[in-house]
């Protein structure tokens, strides 16, 4: 039996054990106590030569991160990267059960299955420190609601690969494959203005920002739906692709696009032929700036001004 097959099978006979004690912690992200029991265990698996330090978190007000190296005698450069935070609050969090021949609990799968993946790889790694020059396992507490940008990159910069254990899946044909492509989170802030307009005489001129709000939040769910064609990068979820505004256009001009095209915001292109965009304009923002127009003609016209 080679080294692989050896140390896998000794990583399998120990990941249940391990799982169960990691699930067993509830660790939501942003949750400093919750994430220092989770490293607390994970430190007790490493192997003992492991120099483990801990650094700050790229969030503020988070639990500091763990780094466990092992130095070899060898040459290149090792990242295992994981994370114990979990999308799962504490009222809903539960531990680790199996399901016919499934291990079933909060975070099992993203991703503390893959932390003690990457904690058995480097105990196997402990054994031959000739094959390489550092093992090194990062392990986050802000991965599922990172606020800050990811402080580590200068850290690692320089190891020759990075390995990451979190959740696979099948290809059409049942076989395992590795997922080398994820979509990211982040927080997006809308700020929503709503158009008044008088409900009978004109009730279509009006614009209401919880509506707005619930079109840009559909906006942002269309953009990860599963259906959408990802060779086309961002083509794939723009609207409006061939509607657009032009710089000279005057205000009653610019209402009479949106109104034929139903839209609540479009892009400002150059009318130099190769329609670079130099800006957003919104129907909101046009009809006041119109409103306010009409006004000011009219006191002029009656001589107010």
């Amino acid at each position: 039996m080679g080294w692989i097959a050896a140390s896998a099978e000794g990583i399998a006979a120990r990941a249940e054990r391990e799982l169960e004690a990691l699930v067993g912690v509830s660790s939501p992200s942003g949750d400093a106590p919750g994430a220092e029991e989770v490293f607390a265990i994970v430190q007790a698996l490493l192997p003992a030569r492991a120099a483990v330090e801990r650094v700050p978190c790229s969030s503020p007000d988070h639990a500091p991160d763990l780094v466990a190296r092992l130095a070899g005698t060898g040459a290149r450069r090792l990242l295992l990267l994981g994370h114990v935070d979990t999308v799962v609050g504490h009222d809903e969090h539960r531990p680790l059960v199996r399901e016919q021949d499934r291990l079933v609990g909060s975070g099992a799968v993203d991703m503390k299955g893959g932390d003690v993946l990457a904690v058995g790889i480097l105990n196997a790694l402990d054994a031959i420190p000739g094959d390489y020059e550092e093992v090194a396992l990062l392990l986050v507490g802000d991965e599922e609601w990172r606020t800050a940008p990811f402080r580590h990159v200068d850290r690692f910069e320089g190891f020759d690969a990075c390995l990451c254990f979190e959740a696979g899946q099948l290809t059409p044909s049942g076989d395992e494959a590795v997922v080398v492509r994820r979509k990211a989170a982040g927080t997006l802030h809308v700020r929503a203005t709503g158009l008044s307009a008088h409900s009978g005489s004109a009730p279509d001129r009006g614009r209401n920002a919880l509506l707005a709000l619930a079109a840009a939040a559909q906006a942002v769910a269309d953009a990860h739906a599963p259906d959408i064609d990802k060779d086309k990068g961002l083509l794939g979820v723009v609207h409006f692709r061939h509607v657009v505004l032009y710089p000279g256009m005057n205000i009653q001009e610019a209402i009479a696009v949106f109104e034929s095209a139903e839209a609540e915001s479009l892009a400002v292109v150059d009318s130099d032929g190769e329609r670079r965009p130099i800006g957003i304009l919104t129907e909101a923002h046009a009809m006041r700036r119109y409103v306010e127009e009409s006004e000011q003609r009219r006191r002029e016209a009656i001589g107010e001004i």
